[in-house]
C-alpha cells in the first residue's frame, strides 16, 4: 500500500514560503508588567475613591442626622482611601514609564 502525498501547484515565482514569513515579535517583560501596573493602578485608583465614598453614600441614604458624628466616622475613611489612591497613581506613572521603556527596547 502506497502513501498517497498531497499534490504539488506550482507556485508563482514572487509567493513567499510560509517558512519564510517574518516571525511574530514577542512583547517585551518590562512591557507586559507595565500593563499589569497600569491596571492595577486604575483599579486600586477606582477602589481608593469607592473606600473614601462610602461613608457619604452610607450618611445619605441613611437619612442624614448628626453631622457631627458623621465626621468622625467619615475620617477613619480618609486614611485608607487616601493610600489606596496614592499607591494607585503610583502603579499607574510606573507602569505607563514601563510600556514606554519596554516599548523602545524592541527597536
Amino acid at each position: 500500500m502506497s502513501h498517497a502525498q498531497p499534490p504539488q501547484y506550482p507556485q508563482p515565482p514572487h509567493a513567499v514560503p510560509r517558512y519564510m514569513q517574518s516571525p511574530r515579535r514577542r512583547m517585551h517583560p518590562l512591557r507586559i508588567w507595565g500593563i499589569v501596573a497600569v491596571v492595577l493602578g486604575v483599579l486600586l485608583g477606582l477602589a481608593g475613591c469607592v473606600i473614601m465614598a462610602i461613608p457619604y453614600g452610607l450618611f445619605i441614604l441613611g437619612g442624614g442626622g448628626n453631622v457631627d458624628a458623621f465626621r468622625d466616622f467619615a475620617a477613619s475613611f480618609t486614611a485608607p482611601g487616601m493610600i489606596a489612591l496614592v499607591i494607585g497613581f503610583v502603579l499607574l506613572v510606573l507602569g505607563i514609564v514601563g510600556i514606554i521603556v519596554g516599548k523602545s527596547r524592541l527597536r
